[in-house]
């Protein structure tokens, strides 16, 4: 199976000079850990939720809150960004898309057409759900799925 049939076609994305305060808010709204930045169609970065604690727990840590509230406000996606993130084009094997992943621990891709304009964003439950029906498994939801599964008996609880 390839990228582009198992890709995710709506995009959140925002301009480099997007504040970075709005910019959570859209991830956390639109529930998206990773956010691609654009410029005239072309894919310039991206920020990930990790990128977002990894700034801004470093920064609370150096000064006193109410310094870090006005700093905080004042950062753009920019500031924060992944400069030329990894990618992969809509006409590679969802395979290479998972090998990227795992290699990089990245859970995401902005998928490129081949003129480098961002085209969608491939994430690990994209990959996941896109294997599981190439290998004929379910890729609906399984609700209360290990309700009345057994624990093997080779496998403890490590006590402390």
């Amino acid at each position: 199976m390839l990228v582009r049939n198992c890709m995710s076609r709506h995009l959140v994305k925002v301009p480099a000079k997007y504040p970075l305060l709005e910019a959570a808010g859209l991830m956390f709204e639109h529930h998206i850990s990773h956010l691609p930045v654009v410029e005239k169609g072309l894919l310039k970065g991206i920020v990930s939720n990790r990128d977002l604690k990894r700034a801004w727990s470093y920064r609370l840590g150096k000064t006193d809150p109410d310094l870090f509230w006005a700093k905080t406000q004042k950062m753009k996606v920019a500031d924060i960004m992944t400069r030329d993130p990894l990618y992969i084009t809509e006409n590679e094997p969802v395979e290479r898309a998972a090998v990227v992943m795992q290699e990089n621990w990245i859970s995401s891709l902005p998928v490129l057409d081949a003129s480098g304009h961002l085209k969608a964003m491939i994430s690990l439950g994209d990959v996941f759900r896109a294997l599981m029906q190439e290998k004929g498994g379910s890729h609906e939801p399984m609700i209360g799925v290990g309700s009345n599964i057994e624990s093997p008996k080779n496998i403890g609880w490590a006590s402390g």
